[in-house]
């Protein structure tokens, strides 16, 4: 009695044949039914990158480029041959039978070049894995074919068994920035396949996935350390990663600290003119919590006051608050920036008489809330870029504060400029001042403006190092 490969014009399989059988210890092939079998590229797993040197980069948000054989993820690209609905290029098990290793060597490869766009060196892991989402939709759980008589062979390397392949990674490499590598795998069914393997099928994918560091992960495409915020040698530590600090409240955020981290990021079309805080957790005007990375603007738009009606009042104001969010400021943004940046609600709180830099996260982060979509750099946004927990004693004079200066934090700029938050006085509100330390003036006086901005949750990484000369480019 026959054994059949069942075919499906409408679904992709494996490969497609009739066998039969001869005797109880042979088969013969005694009909061709030529298919294809095609593994897309359906997905990439964009992760933190452990780099050379300590350093880190990241694979995050993927984007199809303008030409449709082009895929894309943080600083790493795959590109394909000619495809088939633009997924990949097709490998074809033209052998009507499971064949010998020496055939299958022979078959035309499934070819892909990985490209690192960036500046810093990246680790990859290729893997082959079942394609679950075609099985599902299949519903052909029951009909695949055993992984024991799935051969490969990666780069005209050996051929090994799928099976053998653990966690189904078949290469791994680094790729320095900046350079290419092209790789092809061939598949085949082995000549070991037995009867109970005919009329199966398989469903499988290629994915290209960084190689996650042991010391850090990945928030919003942005690679983070998992550290204590007592730093000691902060402008010595890893400047391609955020740090976590957990508050007493709850919070959880990611920041950069040091004196100058690689957080340059391209935005409104100025290329490093913006730089990135960190990733928050915050709400947005609807409520709606999620982590969303926070921009600075490199540099001041000029100076002005905070209110000319000394009010410190952000709700009331007739000044800044109108430049930022309706005005000049405003109207400078290009149509791509004004649809990344989300309307949040930025806390009001005030923070006379703090002990630490925690007791000054927790007093502005008080119930009473603005929605608005820009606004200015918070105090404690300045102490946390130290690296460590500043106590009372420094909140005033940061220059003596442990033997740290006001250079010791990337958001000094020798320059008066104003912050979000206000005094219990009236007509107070709290600046950062051209020797660091951060005190209060009149909100009619004049100061240095930096423009603060949170992007929409979806907005992530989509390349770049960081650094001045290589910004984050944002996806």
């Amino acid at each position: 009695m026959a054994n059949n490969f069942k075919f499906n014009r409408k679904r992709r399989i494996a490969s497609s044949y009739k066998l039969k059988e001869e005797s109880s210890t042979s088969f013969k092939l005694t009909k061709i039914l030529k298919r294809e079998f095609t593994l897309t590229m359906v997905s990439i797993i964009a992760v933190m990158v452990a780099m050379l040197g300590g350093s880190y980069s990241i694979f995050s948000q993927i984007t199809r480029a303008d030409d449709s054989n082009v895929l894309k993820s943080g600083t790493l690209a795959l590109s394909f041959n000619d495809t088939d609905e633009g997924l990949g290029n097709i490998i074809n098990l033209n052998g009507e039978y499971p064949i010998s290793d020496s055939v299958g060597m022979d078959k035309d490869p499934y070819t892909f070049k990985i490209t690192n766009t960036g500046t810093i060196d990246a680790s990859y892991k290729i893997q082959i894995v079942d394609d679950s989402g075609m099985i599902e939709e299949d519903g052909c759980v029951n009909e695949l074919l055993r992984h024991e008589v799935i051969k490969y062979s990666v780069d005209d390397g050996a051929a090994l068994f799928l099976s053998d392949a653990n966690d189904g990674v078949v290469k791994t490499g680094t790729l320095t920035g900046g350079a290419s590598e092209t790789h092809n795998i061939k598949m085949w069914i082995a000549d070991n396949a037995i009867n109970t393997d005919l009329g199966k099928h398989y469903h499988g994918k290629i994915v290209v996935e960084a190689i996650q560091s042991s010391s850090a992960t990945s928030i919003n495409g942005l690679p983070y350390v998992k550290s204590t915020r007592t730093i000691s040698n902060v402008s010595n530590d890893d400047k391609h990663s955020m740090y976590k600090f957990t508050h007493d409240n709850g919070d959880v955020d990611y920041r950069y600290i040091g004196n100058d981290p690689y957080n340059y990021v391209t935005f409104n079309g100025l290329n490093s003119g913006w730089r990135i805080v960190g990733v928050f957790e915050d709400a947005n005007s609807l409520g709606v919590k999620e982590r969303r990375i926070k921009l600075i603007k490199n540099d001041s738009i000029g100076e002005e006051v905070w209110d000319s009606n000394n009010s410190n009042s952000w709700t009331n104001s007739a000044s800044l608050s109108t430049k930022l969010n309706i005005g000049s400021f405003w109207n400078s943004l290009n149509t791509k920036a004004l649809g990344q940046i989300e309307n949040m609600k930025w806390h009001l709180g005030k923070i006379d008489n703090v002990s630490n830099a925690d007791d000054m996260y927790k007093k502005e982060h008080i119930d009473t809330t603005w929605d608005g979509n820009v606004g200015l750099i918070y105090p404690s946004d300045y102490v946390y870029t130290f690296g460590h927990n500043i106590n009372s004693d420094c909140f005033n004079n940061i220059l003596s504060c442990n033997g740290d200066n006001a250079a010791s934090s990337w958001l000094f700029n020798n320059a008066n400029q104003w912050t979000f938050t206000s005094s219990s006085s009236d007509n107070l509100v709290f600046r950062i001042n051209s020797n660091g330390s951060i005190e209060t003036d009149n909100a009619n006086v004049s100061s240095g403006v930096r423009p603060v901005v949170y992007l929409k949750s979806n907005v992530l990484i989509a390349g770049g190092s960081g650094k001045a000369n290589d910004p984050y480019i944002l996806g």
